[in-house]
């Protein structure tokens, strides 16, 4: 049985330079990167997702501003640019994306964002199952620190573990494909970035079928 697409990986792009355009009529500012513009999907600002931009060529594109960003220069902007399409190894993230494009999933897909729902869950939330949840969320709590870098690597494999025996468990009995069925979920790697203040989480995620997927989270 299909599920309903909820979670996606999106590419982020290595960002070479932003300088504002002069002479325009609404702000714009022109992105370079490393990669491959073509399937660029939206463009975060300051924690401002936008897609209204030009594509120029495959390594090029003019991104128009908002007025929430009138009072800050080209300098102090936090720039990333997200495609539709892989183009690197590492350089993918998950992304809670829900957009008017209804999309099935099926096979170690669907399990994949299963699996990231439970680990965010607080158990005891879903009602119609309470023992679900690896309560990552509620055990990192508020902002993350650059000296918390451990007791975020200790929450990430905990709540890892915990979901892992959730579906140990819930899926015992179960007659699910082999590649939707859990066999084996662990944390790979845990890095924190201390410019953007953000976790990346790579989860690596083994299926009854033998294959293997890696879930990148950014926290």
């Amino acid at each position: 049985m299909k599920d309903l697409q909820f979670i996606v990986l999106s590419d982020l792009l290595e960002v070479l330079s932003k300088t504002e355009l002069e002479g325009r009529s609404q702000r714009t500012i022109e992105i370079k990167s490393s990669g491959n513009l073509n399937f660029t999907k939206k463009v975060v600002v300051n924690d401002l997702s936008l897609t209204d931009f030009t594509l120029i060529d495959r390594r090029t594109l003019h991104l128009r501003l908002p007025s929430q960003l009138d009072g800050v220069t080209a300098a102090e902007m936090d720039v990333r640019v997200f495609s539709s399409q892989q183009t690197r190894r590492g350089s993918a993230v998950m992304e809670f994306d829900l957009t008017d494009r209804f999309t099935s999933v099926e096979g170690s897909q669907k399990l994949a964002q299963q699996v990231v729902k439970t680990l965010i869950t607080t158990t005891k939330t879903n009602r119609f199952n309470e023992s679900e949840g690896g309560n990552l969320l509620k055990s990192l709590g508020g902002s993350l620190s650059p000296t918390e870098t451990s007791k975020v690597a200790s929450s990430v494999s905990r709540a890892v573990a915990d979901t892992q025996s959730f579906y140990l468990e819930s899926q015992g009995r179960s007659k699910l494909p082999l590649d939707e069925r859990l066999l084996k979920l662990s944390l790979s790697s845990v890095e924190f970035n201390s410019s953007t203040l953000e976790v990346t989480a790579v989860i690596r995620m083994t299926t009854f079928s033998g294959k293997t997927e890696l879930l990148p989270i950014v926290l």
